[in-house]
């Protein structure tokens, strides 16, 4: 839904993983300026997440 939302405001280098090992893989090869990530993933947290992406 958000990254729809974001596409229709003109966003178009827009990446999503499906779970945090996805996520984790994408933002090293990207190396995105801002990160919209969920608490609740299914392989672990929208927080830890943020910490290993920092790191």
């Amino acid at each position: 839904m958000v990254s729809a939302i974001l596409a229709d405001e003109g966003f178009s280098r827009l990446v999503t993983a499906a779970n945090r090992k996805e996520g984790l893989a994408a933002a090293k090869a990207e190396q995105p300026d801002l990160a919209i990530l969920d608490v609740m993933l299914p392989d672990g947290d929208g927080f830890s997440l943020m910490e290993q992406i920092r790191a």
